[in-house]
């Protein structure tokens, strides 16, 4: 949509391969492990990499921003994992999470009202760090209007 002049700017995880279209990261956003408040991991800070093996992961679907940096991480660890579940959205992955259908890596910031009801429990896993990057992105020949600059200026700022 960026390419046809359908959208001015758009606000995304991830990275866009192509050299039309200009990007510049405006926040970063860390991952953590979700559990549900009765799981035998709620309580922890952190799991050890070891104790994962037993679980049944909940994932995104293929080409989630969010899936792939959970992959490249588990990838680069060598930590192998169980796939319980593919889902589509990160409300979907918190509930089914709170039912106990298994454990996921999500955005912190997606599960700030669920843990804070008891609902959810997030730990990290020691010894790794999930983190992506939420970028601002628009055509290269873009006409950028002062109206359009000052909500990308506002995009920017920090939560």
């Amino acid at each position: 949509m960026l390419l046809s002049n359908s959208l001015d700017v758009a606000v995304a995880e991830g990275f866009m391969k192509s050299d039309q279209v200009v990007s510049r990261i405006i926040m970063q956003d860390e991952m953590v492990l979700i559990c549900p408040a009765s799981h035998r991991f709620a309580g922890r800070a952190s799991v050890p990499a070891g104790e994962l093996a037993e679980e049944s992961f909940l994932i995104r679907e293929e080409g989630s921003g969010t899936r792939e940096v959970f992959e490249s991480v588990m990838s680069a660890h060598g930590v192998e994992y169980r796939v319980g579940g593919v889902l589509n959205n990160a409300e979907a992955i918190k509930l089914a999470v709170m039912e106990g259908m298994g454990i996921s890596v999500i955005s912190k910031l997606s599960v700030q009202r669920e843990i804070g009801r008891g609902e959810l429990h997030a730990l990290r896993i020691r010894g790794m760090h999930f983190a992506r990057n939420f970028s601002l992105f628009h055509h290269r020949n873009k006409y950028i209007t002062p109206v359009l600059a000052e909500f990308m200026r506002m995009c920017e700022k920090p939560l």
